[in-house]
């Protein structure tokens, strides 16, 4: 990924934070949170085995995210979580 297109992503979600309107207290879990699983895909990212075993780990790591930031959030935040983590799917 490119510095560019790292400068987009990281503009794009800031815009994205401000439009789930996190409490002050929210925006600390969610960061929290969000620092919490990108550490855990970094290590399996870092770790050995296979493409497939990796695949399966990765999805239940964003799956626990999920559930874990659905807890915290109210339902249109999360709505809105939901809508941005499909549009950016969809860039990939």
């Amino acid at each position: 990924m490119s510095a560019e297109q790292k400068a987009e992503m990281k503009a794009e979600a800031q815009e994205y934070l401000a439009t789930l309107e996190l409490t002050e207290d929210q925006q600390e879990q969610f960061q929290q949170i969000n620092q919490k699983y990108a550490g855990k895909l970094m290590d399996l990212k870092a770790s050995g085995g296979s493409m497939f075993a990796k695949r399966k780990k990765a999805k239940n790591i964003k799956s626990d995210k999920d559930a874990e930031l659905k807890a915290m959030l109210s339902a249109d935040q999360y709505d809105t979580y939901q809508d941005f983590k499909d549009e950016l799917a969809a860039k990939q």
